[in-house]
């Protein structure tokens, strides 16, 4: 039986998900991609994955939606996380709180894994080759503006032992948070903003001086890196065709930021439908929906809320003896209509564009 062939605009994690499920179903696609390459401006970083919105383990959701594991990844049970105060609290868990994943072009990140799993499958993929949203069934090419979250850091190498390192301040990172992480001698040192971004670079020189005075670590080759993520506008848009998927339909954690699996998952689900005829949109509304509806909810109640806060926060994390428990009941919250309703004309009244009298 003849197919028609599915085209996807870009080739990022959404892009490449949505093309593995579709070739796995014998489905001809073509992805196109503006980029020379997957993960072209990542370079070889790390990015985590939060392991709490889900009952299923990350590593098991990969295996059920048929995503190889054949990238670099870390596994993350203990971190250290420091409350404005600069007072350390050690979280331990039996089970992954998050998951750090290589992320890059070169081979062993998510990117050029998920690619080479999509050519062996079948998927023909364009690079440096755009496609108008007339012309393809899926439509995976990323927030595209300025959104929720700036993320500006230093990527460098180093001979310090593996760590991970959270810092919660106002005065460090407002309303967000700043981290460090080493991993086999790359480490990562980032701090996460959602306002104040033409102050990013003195909040990473701050967090630098913070982490240095933790540690004496040493950075060698060290980068700048900086991008834009969690544009809320994306989320509010409706249509049906073509099918968005992760962060072009604005997929992402609006308390942390945490954007993989959201990108991962939407993509198997629109490979889904195409393939076999379900509804993408029912299945995104009782699958994604509504963990980022509580992630709007928690980011509203998070601005609100000062380092006081921040600090008894963690402080009862820490000693919680289902930490990932705990942490899931805060995305199972139920949102009334009426409250969605709201965050969706407060969205649209600030998109809008301003007219003259």
């Amino acid at each position: 039986m003849h197919h028609p062939i599915t085209g996807i605009a870009g080739a990022g994690l959404a892009g490449l998900s949505t093309a593995i499920g579709l070739a796995q179903a014998n489905q001809p696609v073509e992805v196109f991609e503006a980029a020379p390459d997957s993960g072209w401006g990542r370079k070889n970083t790390w990015d985590a994955v939060e392991n709490w919105t889900t009952k299923t383990d990350f590593a098991d959701l990969l295996d059920s939606w048929e995503i190889n594991r054949n990238f670099e990844y870390w596994p993350v049970n203990h971190l250290e996380v420091y409350d404005p105060r600069g007072e350390c609290h050690f979280i331990t868990s039996p089970r992954p709180l998050l998951y750090l994943v290589k992320r890059g072009d070169q081979p062993g990140t998510l990117e050029h894994s998920l690619k080479e799993q999509a050519l062996d499958c079948g998927a023909t993929i364009h690079y440096n080759e755009r496609r108008d949203r007339q012309n393809v069934a899926v439509w995976a090419t990323g927030a595209q503006h300025r959104g929720q979250f700036l993320g500006v850091g230093l990527r460098f190498e180093t001979s310090h032992p593996n760590t991970v390192k959270l810092l919660i301040s106002v005065s460090h990172a407002p309303k967000a948070y700043a981290y460090l992480f080493v991993i086999e001698g790359q480490g990562i040192l980032s701090v996460i903003l959602t306002r104040n971004f033409a102050n990013a670079r003195a909040y990473l020189q701050r967090c630098l001086e913070f982490f240095r005075w933790l540690v004496p670590i040493k950075l060698d080759n060290v980068r700048l890196t900086s991008g834009f993520g969690g544009r809320r506008a994306n989320f509010w848009q409706s249509g049906d065709m073509p099918l968005r998927v992760g962060e072009a339909a604005g997929f992402q954690d609006y308390l942390w930021g945490f954007g993989i699996r959201y990108a991962l998952h939407s993509g198997y689900l629109a490979a889904q439908a195409i393939a076999h005829g379900s509804d993408y949109h029912r299945s995104i509304h009782t699958q994604i929906y509504p963990l980022i509806y509580t992630s709007l909810l928690n980011r509203a109640a998070y601005d609100h809320s000062g380092d006081r806060v921040y600090r008894l926060l963690i402080d009862r994390f820490s000693r919680s003896p289902q930490l990932i428990e705990l942490l899931r009941r805060r995305y199972r919250v139920k949102i009334p209509s009426h409250l969605l309703w709201l965050f969706r004309q407060a969205q649209v009244n600030a998109t809008a564009p301003i007219r003259p009298r």
